[in-house]
Order: C-alpha cells, then sequence, then structure tokens
C-alpha cells in the first residue's frame, strides 16, 4: 500500500481470504455504526424537546406567578406595568425561547414580546384567582440545534469513519504479511 500510494499507482483490492473477511467486517461495522449513531440521534432529539418544553414551562411558570401575585394584590390585568419589560428580559436570557405572551381570559393578548411564529413549541400557563382563569402566560420556544443534525454531516463522518477503518484495515493486513514473511523466513 506504501507503495502505491507515493507512486501513484491505482490500489487494487487484494483477493486473499483475510483482505475479503478484513472489508466484509468494516463494512459491516460502518454499517451498524450508521444504525446506532441514527438510533442515538433520535433519542437525543428526543430528550432535546423535552429538555426545551420543561424550561419554557418553568419561566412560564415563573411569569404567571408574579402575574397571579398582582392581581392578588388588586392590579388589575390592564394597568399592570413593566410587563413588557419582564418578558423582554426573560426573551434575551433564556435561550430558545421565540415570544412570550400575556393573554386576557379570552385569549387576546395584553402583552408580546418578541415575534409569534406558527411551527414552533409552545407552551402555556394559566393564571387563576379564587380557582377563575383570569389570564395565561404563553411560551413559544424552539429545540437547540444538535451537532449532526443534516445528512450532509452524517455522510462526511461516515465517509472519515470508513476511510479511517480502511487505512487500519490495510495496515493490519500489511503487518500481517510481515510477520508472516518473517516467521517463513
Amino acid at each position: 500500500m506504501k507503495a502505491a500510494l507515493l507512486t501513484g499507482q491505482p490500489l487494487q483490492l487484494r483477493s486473499d481470504p483475510f483482505s475479503r473477511l478484513a472489508l466484509t467486517s468494516m463494512l459491516a461495522l460502518g454499517l451498524v455504526t450508521v444504525l446506532l449513531f441514527l438510533v442515538a440521534m433520535a433519542q437525543l432529539k428526543q430528550v432535546r424537546d423535552q429538555e426545551a418544553a420543561t424550561l419554557a414551562r418553568l419561566v412560564a411558570n415563573g411569569l404567571a406567578q408574579r402575574v397571579e401575585h398582582a392581581l392578588l394584590v388588586g392590579v388589575p390585568l390592564d394597568k399592570l406595568h413593566g410587563v413588557a419589560d419582564l418578558f423582554e428580559q426573560r426573551l434575551a436570557s433564556v435561550p430558545g425561547l421565540v415570544s412570550l405572551q400575556l393573554l386576557d381570559a379570552q385569549e387576546h393578548p395584553l402583552a408580546v414580546s418578541g415575534v409569534v411564529r406558527s411551527g414552533v413549541g409552545s407552551v402555556d400557563e394559566p393564571i387563576t384567582l379564587k380557582s377563575k382563569k383570569m389570564a395565561a402566560v404563553r411560551i413559544q420556544y424552539v429545540s437547540p440545534p444538535l451537532i449532526f443534525e443534516t445528512w450532509d454531516e452524517l455522510l462526511a463522518l461516515l465517509a472519515l469513519a470508513l476511510g479511517s477503518a480502511l487505512l487500519a484495515t490495510e495496515a493490519a493486513r500489511e503487518r500481517w504479511a510481515r510477520r508472516l514473511q518473517y516467521r517463513n523466513r
């Protein structure tokens, strides 16, 4: 192999049993690696989405408690001051949040921060006063991206892994051949 790489001659696959076994093993290992990678990525995406939803729910719960406290002390919903500033601060400090909304009982927006979008995750946290729904905090969120989320990245990783495995297999075969040659002297 070293001579072929240095002289520019094309590599030729050898047909001896060891080479065939090594190539078959390498291809099987590559296939198993890809399948395990895809299963792990699916599970990781699910965990990532659950984590983003939980974070959004925690933020919504905290904001709802603050508004509920204001209602308990007698401040009406339409007279709440600083809600937009508080929402902007939360939006800036918590990654993945897209928009925060304070909605009245009929779900009309009273305060909105960020851009309301469709196709993203959403969490609603009701605000109740004496068992009556007075308002709600709605948070829209997106999940953070994963490292290998596209097929291009996966294929590049697979090509690198298979290339490394091929070189390792060829090096092991060469070492085996040299060991046999040394033993036969």
